[in-house]
């Protein structure tokens, strides 16, 4: 189809529900449109998909949906319920600071910032240590360099998400510096250290130190920013170095499960 053969739609108002203009459609209308298309081929056979574990994975999932929850408008600035976070991981600053600034200006409110392998070992990437590991992250090794990065963001409206690897008690250390410099207070930022020792440790193989090291470098991270950067969260469970390994979404769940619980009781454990 062209789309000139498409009616115009008035996209809603600031203070309408973002779906505003199209009307509703329930499941069974949506079945009727679906067979149309499918013109007699079995709807399990083409459109459910069946995942080793035994799930069947439907195309579309409908449940009750509340008012408020209707009436959300996600995509808006003045809504909190979502962020719009671009991962940004170029080897060159330069490069990755031009694609930093290129993306805050078409709507992006939080970034994805991951270092280079160096970086999540804890290494300078200038250091000779670093010279046989890969090139395929942010080449940070101080708060000047994340200041450089991030000269252009507004930190206050800008939520970063750090995956640092080994290295998450160094980075986070080195991107609240950074803000200062650039002076915005820790309890304005909004974000996350992006802390995952049992993650870091399953995708290198190894940590710089012990588990045990990690463990306490979370615990410290975590008692810090609750106390003094509340808008920033220590923790974040990554799972797609499960499925990065061959894991399928069970095991990826599971996974995820498991290290969640394993952090939960190493933060307990701490105090």
């Amino acid at each position: 189809a062209m789309v000139d053969d498409f009616p115009p739609v008035a996209f809603p108002a600031a203070d309408e529900p973002l779906l505003a203009p199209f009307g509703p459609v329930d499941y069974a209308a949506w079945r009727e449109l679906v067979a149309r298309d499918l013109k007699g081929a079995d709807f399990d056979r083409r459109l459910v998909s069946h995942l080793p574990e035994g799930l069947a994975v439907q195309p579309l999932y409908v449940g009750p949906v509340s008012a408020a929850a209707a009436a959300q408008r996600p995509v808006a600035p003045e809504a909190a319920a979502w962020r719009v976070a671009q991962p940004h991981h170029a080897s060159d600053l330069a490069a990755a600071r031009d694609g930093i600034a290129a993306d805050l200006g078409r709507g992006v409110d939080g970034l994805v910032l991951t270092l280079g392998a160096a970086g999540r070992r804890g290494l300078d990437p200038d250091s000779p240590a670093a010279a046989t590991l890969p090139a395929d992250g942010l080449p940070i090794a101080t708060s000047q360099d994340f200041a450089a990065l991030l000269g252009d963001a507004d930190l206050a409206a800008t939520a970063v998400y750090l995956q640092p690897g080994a290295a998450g008690l160094a980075a986070a250390a080195l991107w609240v510096d950074a803000a200062r410099r650039l002076g915005v207070a820790p309890q304005a930022l909004t974000g996350s250290f992006g802390l995952d020792p049992v993650g870091a440790l399953a995708r290198s193989g190894s940590l710089p130190g012990s588990l045990d090291g990690a463990w306490r470098d979370t615990v410290d991270v975590a008692a810090w920013a609750a106390e003094h950067a509340p808008g920033l969260r220590a923790v974040a469970i990554d799972a797609r170095v499960w499925q990065d390994g061959g894991g399928h979404a069970g095991q990826e769940l599971a996974f995820a499960l498991a290290t969640g619980v394993a952090t939960l009781r190493a933060l307990e454990a701490g105090g």
